[in-house]
């Protein structure tokens, strides 16, 4: 029997990726700023991930994964995830957060709870100065958007696969204000993390 039950009863919570995909469902046990999650075999929890726990009135308080960290069996404890997290909002379930954010294919158009009115930026389009330039006109905290072009600057300057996705989950992580401003170039960044963009 899992020792968590003893001090929680579990709810069921939904990871929802920052394109709006379900990534899965399980049983987390906490609450507020740390979920853990024991059902190792079917959790998928990464950073920027939202995690959206059920409430009675039908809406879902949603949380943005901030740091989930695995741990395996050790001292008596079974394996497990223990994911920090930051509140977000509440929403109508299976609507709003990353639930209004769909991104598919390189010419995908990103809708946030909207009519179509997105521009797409694909291929040669796409670069780190026009998303730095859509940061700077977005009326973002000074401080906030420092810190969001030093991670972009580390995406495109690191020189290994392992240091260019460590950045991308920083810059996710941190983005959770301006992810509509982020969304549309994910298709790029995800490539050039994987090694095949280039930067121009």
């Amino acid at each position: 029997m899992s020792p968590w039950r003893s001090l929680h009863l579990p709810k069921q919570i939904d990871v929802v990726s920052p394109s709006g995909e379900l990534r899965c469902t399980v049983d987390g046990y906490g609450g507020n700023d740390l979920i853990i999650i024991d059902d190792v075999k079917n959790a998928d929890v990464r950073v920027g991930d939202e995690i959206r726990l059920p409430l009675p009135n039908g809406r879902e308080d949603v949380f943005t994964v901030v740091d989930p960290k695995f741990f395996e069996t050790k001292s008596g404890f079974p394996a497990h995830y223990q994911v920090r997290l930051r509140r977000k909002d509440s929403f109508p379930r299976h609507q709003g957060g990353h639930y209004d954010i769909k991104v598919s294919g390189d010419g995908a158009r990103v809708n946030i709870s909207s009519s179509d009115s997105s521009t797409n930026i694909v291929g040669d389009n796409v670069s780190f100065d026009r998303l730095r330039d859509s940061l700077s006109s977005s009326g973002l905290e000074h401080g906030e958007l420092i810190s969001l072009i030093r991670y972009i600057d580390d995406i495109k300057h690191s020189e290994t696969k392992q240091a260019r996705a460590t950045a991308f989950q920083k810059l996710i992580a941190a983005s959770s204000s301006c992810m509509p401003i982020i969304t549309p170039f994910l298709p790029f960044l995800t490539r050039f993390v994987d090694g095949g963009a280039s930067s121009f």
